[in-house]
């Protein structure tokens, strides 16, 4: 290494040795006091510190973080003072440095005990322990150490307390014990510079923690008094702090990197750390490789990232360098190193390794091993630097704050820890109140969350001692209202089995009573048979009646016969007329017996018939009791179907019941949440329920947005879509921004292709609209352009000459474009025939004309008015127009139902207008809390999307006012234009963020593409965690049914 430059404060020039190991930049990390060399673009600031510290003796440093406030003391102050900048005081100086951490006293007696302090005696730790005793025996506790420490008449002190904000979080972390240390520690800073003693102190602090000083006594004025408020770095300034180092390395930067860069950086302070950092990435990776002669350029600042990504991209790196156990412990160890629950500003919270160790069960070898990914030369993502070995007291601690908001990963994990947080405070609070009889145990859902919760994150008292030290109160809490529910879910099973025993009891006296019947029919027709087998014995008795009675007749007419043979012959022997008198005789026997004979005959016949009357009544009784057992039988199987529709109706609605709270819990439940959405959806639509339920959805997206349900293009620029014009098959967008700029978007099979800049317009672009090949846009200096994309034709401009043009319109199935002014005016050009354009006048319109549209049918021209909106014949423009949406005011955006018949307006207030076209009246969909900004119909016209500037898209059904809408939500500030892609499966956006979004807009897409998320199924333990429902394989996705394949 040269040494043509000692300092940047003595005008000396440095060079370094490109080829060494030596970066320029620092990266994350502040400037030490050894670097003024590479610190550049701070000069002015730095003399006015100096200024501000030999008039007060107590400078207070404030600014936003990531606006340089260490690297200006480090780098700036503390070699100034070195230098003997400050005359009067001398160029000996003695430099504590220390931040407040989990022990201010204690870290404020280890930085005293420094060898560039007070320190540099034998025993060191015994230093230490008496330099903290005199600091806790008084408020002159500081004074004391330097007068013991016996410094040179001609030394002074400089105390520099970094990140000064910490005490506020240790008071407020702390209880009451913690409010006293941190009042102690104040007043040791205060009293020391009310004494002779040359102790002179420096504080660095976030600027929105200003109003916290007011905790301590004195402490507002005092830095009010020597308050220096870092300004932020002019543009030339911020030039010499890119060139200068990279000067000093050897080496040369193009403009074009430095012109891109300062573009980049703009005006937010807070991208100075992510400067330096995308600097030292630059550099390394500009010295991996380069031809001779060639200097930094765009290439490999574009290789690492840019600012927007190299942080994050760089962190991922370094993360992914770790095997599975290794990336645990990171988790554990980032989330306990910062801290968003006790204030959710976000703020570093350094922790020594013994308490990593404690938290994540790890060895110190393993801990160094994984820090030693972080810390190593050139990432210095952590602190202490990667040259200093760890041991258990060692305090480790992320370089910036920096980190916190722009590695995505540390972002969430510090959002998560926040959660978790928040949810054991509210746990422990409920154990107190419940033990003090205050307040009852939990239930669902409340409780499955905070079950869920213990069994993903596994909470140990030694990470719950950091929020709140009654870990056992809770978690027994905890248990008792889990048994209490396991209980009552046992009673409640109990109850459903016992009604089950009562329904078969039911249904089997219903079945004897059937049985019972039958037996009485069978009885009766056995009866019956009886009376018909008695009948046939009685109908041949009479017939043998008659045939004796015909035999008696016979022998009759014999004798009768006889009786003349006999007469004839008289006088035969009187032997011929006895034979005859028996004969006779006989006959006359024989005609008594078929007497007799008869009348039994008759008597049986009599009791046939009386026999067949009783066989006919039992048969008549049989056919009585069998028709009032069918009845019961029908009865009993009606009872049967109606408790069986009524159990599939119950079973249904638990399902749907079981449905929503899956898609609750599966919003919250990481690492199994797709399973637990998709059965949610599942079993919503087995069961017939609503296919757009808000739940539903929410659950869906929330789930999807942190795998697969939105795709996103980030704008070639930085600053956020102000307009956006898709094609009709959602494949080409279009945007234009604050900047001027419009570029195209176009998106083929899944994928994004890279965006391209279609046109620089010199003011804002606040409209576009697009019909076929031809684009037009508007700007804020009143100009209008159209071009055609397909050949890449110069733009046709014409200028309105009535001021900004704030929205544009296409006719549809003509050649009209209409274009809403700022004074108030709608301008109308025919596109096929260029002329003179023609002019509506909307009324006494201040506030512009917001909104225009064409119907579907190009036969009507909407535009918006600050009462309602006017419709003109396009055909007769001059004709007065109709007042549509006359209960809406201040209208922001106009949207025709496909088929024309309905006109909807957003409104400034959040609310959207329905206007029939025809008959009906006027409807209102109330949900949003800010301006409606752009509203957009799907392809069927039955559900149409509105963007707000509440940061929402909310999807509303146009037959369904009174229905809540789904909800996207997107995280950064306003939405300016949305619109429907071709098949209606998603919605388009535009707004703040710097990006073009593709957000899913049904229930059944969310599925699906979280379908082609690979995650392992549940099992049943952990089933069972979640629902009381029956387990059964996760296998939705491959149901046919379905359609999520």
């Amino acid at each position: 290494m040269s040494s043509d430059r000692k300092s940047s404060s003595s005008g000396i020039v440095i060079a370094l040795d490109p080829t060494a190991e030596v970066n320029p930049f620092p990266g994350l990390r502040p400037f030490e006091p050894d670097e003024d060399y590479l610190f550049f673009g701070r000069e002015r600031q730095t003399d006015e510190l100096l200024r501000r510290l030999r008039s007060t003796r107590f400078l207070s440093v404030l600014g936003r973080s990531g606006s340089g406030k260490s690297s200006l003391v480090r780098s700036g102050l503390i070699p100034s003072l070195h230098g003997g900048a400050m005359t009067r005081a001398g160029s000996r100086w003695r430099v504590a440095t220390m931040r407040p951490g989990e022990n201010p006293i204690g870290n404020l007696a280890a930085a005293l005990t420094a060898s560039d302090a007070l320190g540099g005696g034998a025993d060191e730790k015994l230093t230490r322990a008496l330099f903290e005793t005199t600091l806790r025996a008084s408020r002159l506790g500081l004074v004391e150490c330097v007068r013991q420490s016996q410094i040179g008449a001609a030394d002074n002190v400089l105390l520099l307390v970094d990140q000064f904000e910490e005490i506020f979080r240790y008071k407020f972390s702390r209880g009451p014990d913690g409010g006293d240390e941190a009042a102690a520690f104040v007043k040791l800073l205060l009293a020391a510079r009310e004494t002779e003693i040359p102790i002179y102190v420096a504080i660095t602090m976030r600027s929105d923690f200003i109003g916290d000083c007011m905790e301590f006594g004195t402490l507002p004025e005092v830095v009010n008094e020597g308050i220096y408020l870092v300004p932020r770095m002019t543009r030339e300034e911020l030039r010499f702090a890119i060139t200068g180092p990279v000067a000093v390395g050897g080496a040369t930067i193009a403009p074009r990197l430095v012109s891109r860069l300062l573009n980049d950086v703009g005006d937010d302070p807070d991208q100075l750390p992510i400067l330096q950092h995308a600097l030292m990435r630059t550099w390394e990776r500009w010295r991996s490789f380069h031809y001779r002669g060639e200097g930094l350029d765009l290439s490999q600042y574009e290789e690492i990232g840019t600012l927007r990504d190299a942080l994050s991209r760089h962190a991922e790196e370094a993360f992914g360098e770790l095997d599975e156990r290794g990336r645990f412990i990171a988790e554990k160890m980032f989330k306990a190193l910062t801290d968003k629950a006790s204030d959710p500003r976000g703020v570093r919270r350094p922790a020594p390794v013994s308490e990593i160790r404690a938290l994540t069960q790890a060895s110190l070898e393993e801990i160094t091993r994984v820090t030693a990914s972080f810390r190593r030369q050139g990432r210095s993502f952590l602190m202490p630097p990667a040259d200093v070995p760890l041991n258990d007291n060692s305090i480790l601690d992320i370089s910036h704050e920096s980190l916190m908001r722009n590695w995505e990963r540390l972002s969430q994990w510090a959002d998560d820890e926040a959660q978790a947080a928040q949810l054991y405070l509210k746990l422990s609070e409920a154990a107190q109140r419940h033990e003090e009889g205050k307040a009852a145990l939990w239930r669902d859902p409340e409780l499955q969350f905070a079950l869920s919760w213990r069994e993903e994150e596994q909470p140990t008292p030694e990470w719950a001692e950091r929020h709140d030290p009654s870990f056992a109160r809770a978690m027994a809490f905890l248990d008792a209202s889990r048994n209490e529910r396991d209980e009552k879910i046992q009673q409640r099973e109990q109850r459903r089995r016992r009604a089950l025993r009562q329904a078969r009891v039911v249904i089997a006296v219903l079945s004897v009573a059937f049985l019972a019947t039958m037996g009485l029919g069978y009885t009766a027709f056995r009866q019956k048979t009886e009376a018909q087998r008695l009948e046939r014995v009685a109908e041949e008795e009479l017939d043998r009646v008659d045939a004796a009675q015909k035999r008696a007749q016979t022998e009759k007419r014999r004798a009768e016969t006889e009786k003349g043979r006999a007469e004839e012959a008289r006088f035969a022997a009187d032997r011929e007329r006895d034979v005859a008198r028996q004969q006779r005789s006989r006959a006359e026997t024989q005609t008594e017996i078929a007497q007799r004979q008869s009348e039994l005959a008759e008597r049986e016949r009599l009791r046939a018939e009386s026999e067949q009357q009783k066989a006919l009544a039992n048969e008549r009784e049989a056919r009585d009791q069998t028709r009032k057992t069918e009845i019961a039988r029908g009865e009993a199987v009606a009872q049967k179907e109606t408790a069986e529709e009524q159990r599939k109706k119950a079973t249904t609605l638990r399902h749907l019941s079981a449905s929503r709270a899956l898609a609750l819990t599966a919003r919250e439940a990481h690492g199994v949440d797709i399973p637990l959405v998709l059965e949610a959806y599942r079993l919503n639509r087995e069961n017939g329920g609503d296919p757009d339920d808000p739940e539903l959805f929410a659950a869906l997206h929330a789930v999807g947005g942190r795998h697969a349900s939105q795709t996103v293009q980030k704008l070639p620029q930085k600053n956020g879509a102000l307009a956006i014009a898709a094609s009709p098959d959602g494949r080409t967008i279009f945007a234009g921004d604050e900047s001027g700029l419009i570029s195209r978007h176009d998106y083929d099979r899944n994928q994004w292709l890279p965006p391209k800049v279609v046109a620089q317009l010199p003011g804002p672009v606040r409209a576009l609209a697009l019909r076929g090949n031809l684009l037009a846009a508007g700007t804020g200096g009143g100009s209008v352009s159209v071009w055609d994309v397909r050949n890449g034709s110069a733009p046709r401009q014409v200028t309105t000459g009535t001021g900004a043009v704030m929205s544009l319109a296409f006719q549809p199935s003509g050649s009209l474009l209409a274009a809403g002014n700022l004074d108030g005016t709608v301008t109308l050009w025919d596109t096929a025939h260029p002329g003179a354009p023609a002019r509506l006048r909307t009324g006494d319109n201040k506030t512009g004309v917001r909104a225009v549209a064409f119907s579907p049918d190009g036969k009507a021209l909407a535009a918006s008015q600050p009462s309602g909106a006017l419709l003109w014949n396009v055909a007769q423009p001059e004709a007065q127009p109709r007042s549509v949406c006359n209960d809406a005011k201040d209208i922001r955006s106009l949207a025709f139902k496909p088929d024309g018949t309905a006109l909807l307006c957003g409104r400034a207030d959040g609310r959207i207008v329905g206007s029939p076209l025809g008959q009906g009246r006027e409807v209102t969909f109330s949900g949003h809390t800010a301006s409606v900004n752009s509203l957009s119909f799907n392809p069927r016209g039955d559900v149409f999307a509105s963007g707000s500037a509440d940061g929402t898209i909310r999807l509303w059904h146009i037959d369904k006012p009174e229905a809540l809408p789904e909800v996207i939500a997107r995280q950064e500030g306003w939405i300016w234009a949305v619109a429907f892609n071709a098949d209606g499966s998603g919605v388009i956006s535009g707004g703040k963020e710097p990006a073009i979004r593709i957000s899913d807009a049904r229930t059944d897409v969310l599925a699906a593409h979280l379908c082609r998320t690979k995650v392992d199924p549940m099992t049943e333990e952990i089933w069972s965690r979640y629902t009381d429902e029956p387990y059964r394989e996760m296998t939705p996705c491959a149901d046919p049914g379905l359609g999520l394949k």
